[in-house]
């Protein structure tokens, strides 16, 4: 096969595309699209291999796969062993854990299915994993390990059907995404069925499914309108896009258009390409794209989640050295003294590589993360899993059908008959969840049973939803049924990231997407978290008051915006000295001061009481982040629990027989609500 220096030029657009969108350049809001380009150009370039050397009588799935070995699998495990060795030195303990994960499944190509399988609202943020650029790695490895076998079996039993029966795969596939974009959106980024059509859409046209342009003005065209689609994709989407499905389709397209107006001669836009600058990025296209995500992901992590202009720019630096060392000295080594090999020296230093990899990646994980390493203050303090309710994850109603009084996790005490009749409910999202060990104790010292209801990322509202999480209305709807048929229910108390579901985007350094609530059926575009919140809580007050039953209000837990466990581990490491990340009650009053008016309203409208979680968090000097040694938070704004059981006694006024809606206490910074307390 000729050499194309402009499907080199093309790779290093999109390998440049999706290094400054990791960077957080602010005009490359649609940099991911690079893997979509890439996606093409590997299987326009690996179908026109297969066939040409089928035509020739030569193709050999040893030799293929020979091939593959050396071209992908030496840079990779340089760049896996690299991150194990800088995450022992960087790392706590569960995040050393969850590093092991990723070399284990990487090791063995299944790396999408792993990061699609932990994707969640726990879920380490995803900037911050090393390896989970791997995932598309993971993809083309699956395709390349299918791909050629199928087009074995086409070749000899149904030739001339082989470019109808890849289009009709390639447009089942890309029917599969559409759809699951929407429905299943983590599954369709990160499986296989749902991107194999990108691959197909550049086999199809090494089958020849559109001829070579010959013409000068319309390769001319072809590559400035394929360019312009790419283009459109990196300047034009952002995080809020649905994507892959129909929104995959211009930059896949584009790189199509681009590839085909070269097919017979570059025309302008190819010859741009394959100027030796963007060819030669476009060479060393693959260690750059290895090398930048886990030096981000590591600098994130040791800045707490953000870094300085300057800091991202010498990272980004120091990708290109390394991906420029990794080109000269692994992978032009491993191509050329490889080639030398028999394929089954190549298999066996492949095999002794991975398995090597995915036991170390295993060891880590049997080891948990080796605590070791740690001082032993250290490692319990900078440990998040033990700081949240063991059994958080089966306590959540994840449908409908689950919102039951006999699947709903108890509250002050044991299930210990099938007559369980619980007389309060804690309903809220992973804040009211995380606030279960509060009321737990505080029932338990009233001898009171209850119930927790909800689900994570949603809150205890009515009348709104939240686009993104479609199932959070029906959840709601049928918890608040759940609660007014169930005659034992008399008090119910409602909690969650109040701040969060009022402002929308993430607090400080807190990763994650904005939320959006939109009141009733209107248009997504429309929402408007104040007012949603607003109407939401007064209809979910009203109506549970409508239904005989005394609702109590749990105020904000203040938010710290910096991950605290790491926070304290870093500290402990040096790099995260003269920091304090404690909130003080300005910041609270600030970032909550939507929330205490509306809680101010509501008490002075309703026969409500209310708990305030930051009169035992904060002082006049601010708010606590540890107390005794033990961490009151699990990361930058869920209590841990200790911390959340250190404020039980605030609860205690739950469970008495009137019905006290007290305000905060006026604090520095806070205003609490105006209007007299009422009560029941």
């Amino acid at each position: 096969m000729p050499y194309r220096a402009d499907i080199d030029g093309l790779r290093a657009v999109s390998v440049l595309a999706v290094v400054l969108y990791h960077a957080g350049v602010p005009l490359d809001g649609g940099g991911f699209v690079g893997v979509d380009v890439f996606f093409v150009i590997s299987g326009f370039l690996i179908t026109s291999l297969i066939l040409h050397e089928q035509a020739a009588g030569a193709f050999s799935l040893v030799s293929f796969y020979h091939r593959r070995i050396r071209r992908i699998l030496p840079a990779l495990f340089v760049m896996m062993t690299a991150c194990l060795v800088v995450g022992w030195l960087l790392l706590a303990q569960a995040d050393y854990w969850r590093l092991g994960k990723s070399v284990m499944s990487a090791a063995v190509s299944l790396s999408n299915f792993e990061f699609w399988r932990d994707a969640g609202y726990f879920d380490t943020p995803a900037a911050e994993k090393p390896l989970l650029h791997t995932w598309s790695l993971g993809v083309e490895e699956q395709f390349y390990l299918v791909f050629p076998l199928y087009l074995i079996l086409v070749a000899r039993y149904l030739p001339r059907w082989r470019l109808q029966l890849t289009a009709a795969i390639c447009a089942i596939s890309f029917a599969i995404g559409a759809v699951e974009a929407f429905r299943h959106p983590v599954a369709a980024f990160y499986l296989p069925h749902a991107r194999l059509w990108e691959l197909l859409v550049g086999g199809l046209l090494a089958m020849g499914a559109l001829p070579p342009l010959v013409a000068s003005a319309g390769r001319g065209a072809a590559g400035l309108l394929g360019l312009g689609l790419v283009a459109a994709a990196v300047f034009g989407y952002s995080g809020d896009t649905a994507f892959p499905g129909l929104a995959a389709l211009p930059p896949t397209l584009g790189a199509a258009l681009v590839i085909w107006s070269g097919m017979k001669e570059p025309a302008l836009v190819g010859r741009a390409l394959a100027s030796p600058p963007l060819a030669f990025i476009g060479r060393i296209s693959y260690s750059l794209y290895l090398w930048h995500f886990p030096l981000l992901a590591f600098g994130l992590y040791a800045g707490l989640g953000a870094l300085a202009p300057a800091e991202t720019a010498g990272l980004l630096a120091l990708a290109f050295v390394l991906a420029l060392l990794s080109w000269r000295f692994v992978e032009q080594p491993a191509r050329r003294a490889g080639a030398h090999l028999s394929w089954r020296s190549v298999a066996i230093y492949a095999a002794c590589g991975t398995f090597a990899l995915a036991w170390a990646g295993l060891a880590v994980q049997l080891a948990d993360g080796f605590p070791a390493r740690l001082p032993e203050r250290q490692a319990r303090l900078a440990d998040a899993e033990p700081l949240r309710n063991p059994d958080r994850n089966h306590c959540y109603v994840d449908a409908v059908e689950e919102i039951a009084i006999d699947r709903l996790c108890p509250l002050g005490g044991k299930r210990t008959a099938p007559g369980f009749t619980p007389s309060f409910v804690l309903w809220g999202d992973s804040h009211g969840e995380a606030l279960r060990g509060a009321m737990d104790a505080a029932a338990a010292a009233k001898g009171r049973l209850g119930v927790f209801a909800g689900n994570m990322g949603c809150a205890p509202l009515i009348g709104v939803r939240e686009p993104r999480r479609p199932d959070c209305r029906a959840i709601s709807e049928a918890s608040l049924r759940l609660i007014v048929e169930t005659p034992s229910i008399r008090t119910v108390v409602l909690a969650a990231r109040w701040g969060w579901w009022a402002e929308g985007p993430p607090y400080k350094r807190e990763a994650g997407a904005p939320v959006k609530l939109v009141l009733g059926e209107a248009p997504a575009a429309a929402g408007n978290n104040h007012a949603a919140l607003a109407a939401g809580l007064e209809q979910t007050v009203a109506a549970l008051i409508a239904g005989g039953k005394r609702v109590w209000l749990v105020g904000p837990v203040p938010e710290v915006g910096y991950d605290v466990p790491r926070y304290f581990h870093l500290r402990a490491l040096g790099l995260a000295d003269g920091m304090n990340i404690a909130p003080s009650l300005s910041d609270f009053g600030a970032r909550q001061a939507f929330v205490l008016d509306l809680f101010g309203e509501l008490a002075r409208r309703y026969p409500i009481g209310t708990v305030w979680p930051h009169e035992g968090l904060c002082g006049d000097a601010g708010c606590d982040i540890v107390r005794d040694g033990h961490l009151l938070y699990a990361d930058d704004d869920h209590l841990s629990v200790f911390g959340a059981r250190s404020l039980a006694e605030l609860f205690a006024p739950v469970f008495e027989q009137g019905l006290g809606a007290t305000l905060p206490a006026a604090t520095a910074g806070v205003a609490p609500p105006a209007g007299p307390a009422t009560s029941r």
